[in-house]
């Protein structure tokens, strides 16, 4: 988001005041030559998003992280999501069993009419107060967790005991749907 007072040819190198260039994220790390080329897909998302309201059934983190999930991701797994969105949809099509978390109401809505309900998803609105609780799942009982919603830090600490064990994580600094401009984002399986 551009600040009041930002030059408009700042405001087009950067995208906001917490980065030097769309290439670099708000740490200041440069987007490596293969993360770079996700930045054509990136600008035409940013594009179609801003000005026509398309919203492709992608989640909005890094493409390599979305490449890698695709992978990753098995049939029977039990998945968590906190912050609802493009990410329930794809994640609902891969998973056996999805739960995803949401705050605002207004989102809330536009997902649900985009969701095919069925017993392998459970979507539900929540207040602040209760959003990170998990405490209904045993521990190592689900397979991945997305935090993507308020309170991320909550969150984590509520669901990192619920997942399972012997997995990887990935640091990923690059380009994601719906803006142009690379992000920083870490996946993580204990």
């Amino acid at each position: 988001m551009r600040r009041k007072g930002m030059a408009l040819t700042e405001h087009l190198i950067a995208g906001s005041d917490f980065k030097r260039t769309r290439f670099h994220d708000e740490k200041g790390d440069l987007v490596d030559f293969a993360g770079a080329l996700f930045a054509p897909q990136a600008l035409f998302s940013a594009i179609g998003a801003r000005y026509f309201g398309y919203r492709s059934a992608t989640p909005w983190i890094s493409y390599r992280a979305v490449k890698f999930l695709d992978r990753a991701i098995e049939r029977d797994w039990r998945v968590i999501e906190f912050g609802s969105g493009m990410s329930t949809l794809w994640l609902a099509e891969r998973c056996g069993w999805l739960h995803s978390i949401e705050s605002d109401p207004g989102w809330y809505r536009l997902v649900s009419s985009r969701l095919k309900q069925s017993g392998s998803i459970r979507y539900e609105l929540r207040g602040v107060e209760e959003y990170p609780d998990v405490s209904d799942y045993p521990d190592g009982s689900i397979d991945f967790a997305l935090v993507d919603g308020i309170w991320r830090a909550g969150c984590i600490e509520q669901v990192a005991p619920k997942i399972r064990r012997g997995g990887e994580h990935k640091y990923f600094v690059d380009f994601r749907p719906c803006q142009f401009g690379v992000t920083e984002g870490l996946l993580v399986q204990f």
